[in-house]
């Protein structure tokens, strides 16, 4: 072979091994986004919803918890469950003492619906994680915790309230109050987090 057609074949093999090894004559301008937070505020009505119609018992085990923080959780939840469900029992006792038929019917579909709607809520409240803004303030998961310990201390309150003065439209309407502001609080605690846990371990991102 003539020398010139050597290295012209040796420079072709050179040109052709370099264009295998960067995958091309170019490079790739065009690279995949880095995944971001999910916009919590694109979220539906109804999927925000939805999770008030579903309960899983697994929010309010004592067993398989991750941690001491959460079994301590969950106990607070069951305690708040079961102080709701007294009062509209008592409720209906009530209405059952004074010989009420319509308080009967009326307090006993209302003590069904607010023993599920509770523990709904409460359930999304206590497993939600990650940080929610709400109006420019980052709510954290020991806000959620604080709010659960205040649900505790006011319906202990009711219930004592209820054996000393029996009862009332004032008591009535506080209770209406908590169940507001648990529904408000669980719609909160629903939305998908502003920071994943993989951004949350950035340190730009630590709070």
């Amino acid at each position: 072979m003539p020398p010139n057609m050597t290295k012209t074949a040796h420079a072709f093999d050179i040109e052709e091994s370099r264009t295998s090894y960067t995958g091309g004559d170019q490079f790739p301008e065009d690279l995949p986004p880095r995944p971001g937070p999910p916009p919590a505020a694109t979220a539906t009505w109804k999927q925000r919803t939805s999770r008030l119609w579903k309960l899983s018992l697994s929010s309010y085990s004592l067993v398989h918890t991750p941690d001491g923080a959460a079994r301590v959780r969950h106990i607070v939840m069951i305690l708040i469950l079961g102080l709701r469900t007294a009062m509209s029992v008592l409720s209906v006792l009530s209405a059952v003492w004074k010989g009420n038929i319509a308080g009967i019917v009326i307090y006993s579909l209302l003590a069904a619906l607010s023993f599920w709607f509770t523990a709904t809520c409460i359930a999304i409240i206590g497993d939600a994680a990650g940080d929610r803004r709400v109006t420019g303030r980052v709510v954290k998961r020991w806000h959620f915790d604080a709010f659960l310990g205040f649900c505790l201390v006011i319906h202990a309150v009711f219930i004592v309230l209820f054996f000393v003065a029996l009862g009332g439209l004032g008591l009535e309407l506080a209770g209406i109050g908590m169940w507001l502001a648990i529904l408000g609080v669980a719609w909160v605690a629903g939305w998908e987090p502003e920071f994943p846990a993989y951004q949350r371990a950035w340190p730009g991102n630590q709070a």
